[in-house]
């Protein structure tokens, strides 16, 4: 999903199945932190052999985030963008991005979030039986 200023998503039509894990991530000046996140996000997930996608909500950040945001979405399907048309909050971004997720399970998470949390967390849930 990709928007525009208008915060009007446009759908991704490479990525048509539902997948079962949707990462929801709202983003705020988050430039800095989302190269680390998305491959974080790859690494950990990737090994469990499950389909996902990342669900990225841009909160009108000031820095480049959304031009980040764009171009990781047009080059991996998995990816899904939208940004508001003006700052609206954490909540209203996570919101956002939740009824844009598609798979059978949404995981929200900050774009700041620390690798080893996730690490731990996709491997705790590997290990109860949750594949």
């Amino acid at each position: 999903m990709d928007g525009g200023l208008n915060g009007r998503p446009v759908k991704n039509s490479l990525m048509t199945a539902a997948p079962t894990l949707s990462f929801v991530v709202p983003c705020y000046n988050e430039e800095g932190s989302l190269r680390a996140l998305i491959q974080a996000l790859r690494e950990a997930v990737e090994p469990l052999k499950l389909s996902y996608e990342m669900v990225f909500v841009d909160d009108f950040s000031k820095d480049g985030t959304w031009n980040l945001l764009k171009d990781f979405a047009a080059a991996d399907p998995r990816i899904r963008a939208q940004r508001f048309a003006f700052n609206c909050g954490q909540s209203a971004a996570l919101f956002a991005g939740m009824r844009a997720a598609r798979g059978q399970f949404i995981v929200t998470l900050d774009a700041d979030l620390p690798e080893a949390w996730l690490q731990g967390a996709l491997h705790g849930a590997e290990a109860q039986g949750h594949q």
